[in-house]
């Protein structure tokens, strides 16, 4: 069961950086429109984060911590494409790419 999560966690991601590229080539970064693949990989994501915690409460050894990985697995996805962004920003900075 776990595989399974953990496969539909990359895919999610994956499908959050599908949306960035395609967004970036077609020149409209845009981070407040939303798409079908932008919206299954968020939840793609989530839910196999979520799962990924409660499946896996050893792991912590506090409920706080517990509580805390959940928060983070929720917003997963806002920090991946974040990230992307950020990245996308320093590299067009840098005039490598214009």
């Amino acid at each position: 069961m776990v595989q399974v999560f953990t496969i539909l966690f990359f895919t999610g991601l994956g499908f959050v950086l599908l949306n960035f590229l395609y967004q970036l080539f077609m020149q409209k970064i845009a981070m407040r429109s939303w798409s079908v693949v932008r919206i299954l990989g968020y939840v793609l994501t989530v839910v196999s984060s979520v799962f990924f915690a409660f499946m896996n409460p050893d792991w912590f050894h506090s409920f706080e911590g517990y509580a805390c990985a959940v928060g983070v697995s929720w917003t997963m996805p806002f920090i991946e494409e974040w990230l992307l962004l950020l990245g996308w920003d320093m590299l067009r900075r840098s005039h490598i790419w214009v």
